[in-house]
């Protein structure tokens, strides 16, 4: 489960808190009340901001009059937050082997369809912009890569419009791949070493050979 995953799961069960106080008739603030919590608190609940303890579910769970729902809520939680620990153990020692994995998924793909609001995507990023976006996750999240032999973070930064090709380095023809990044995310790169007007022909050279 990626970080992504792990907030959409926790999302999902922010909402299933909401249901739960709503057909109890209670507003988020009267629960807040009546839980002796900060007035914010169920809000940050019921938006995945915050993961629920197992207390913040019994709590929930006894004010809406919802006792059979508790075990259930609260193994879902576990079940979250084990995977949101899982994932940031992989973050650590760095991603390569998550990447491996899904590497015969990527191979057997036939139709690709791409939307990147943020970062220029994958397949079209060079190893410098790449290295960039990776430094930059690891910077916010404290994510420490573990140096290499010689001395250089082990970030998993490879050649990624290889995979725009073949193994036999033949530009493929059968995928079809429609990848669309946001206008934002040619004005709106990260801090690095790299040019962006390379990363342009980087996109532009790419989306030819995939043509």
């Amino acid at each position: 489960m990626t970080s992504s995953s792990v907030q959409q799961a926790r999302q999902a069960l922010g909402r299933r808190l909401r249901e739960i106080r709503k057909d109890a008739g209670l507003t988020a603030r009267e629960l807040a009340r009546r839980a002796d919590w900060h007035e914010s608190k169920c809000s940050r609940l019921e938006n995945g901001r915050t993961a629920p303890s197992d207390a913040d579910i019994r709590m929930y769970t006894t004010l809406c009059a919802a006792h059979d729902q508790a075990a259930d809520l609260i193994a879902t939680a576990r079940g979250i937050e084990g995977a949101h620990i899982q994932w940031r153990r992989m973050e650590r020692a760095g991603l390569r082997r998550v990447q491996q994995s899904v590497m015969p998924l990527f191979e057997r793909t036939r139709r690709f369809r791409v939307y990147q609001s943020w970062v220029i995507p994958g397949l079209l990023q060079s190893p410098a912009y790449t290295r960039a976006v990776l430094s930059t996750v690891a910077h916010l999240r404290d994510v420490h890569a573990s140096p290499t032999s010689s001395g250089r973070p082990s970030l998993p930064v490879g050649a990624a419009r290889s995979h725009l090709r073949t193994p036999s380095g033949h530009a493929s023809s059968s995928p079809c791949r429609s990848i669309r990044p946001g206008e934002t995310v040619l004005t709106r790169m990260p801090k690095g070493p790299y040019s962006r007007a390379a990363e342009r022909a980087c996109i532009t050279t790419a989306a030819l050979e995939a043509e």
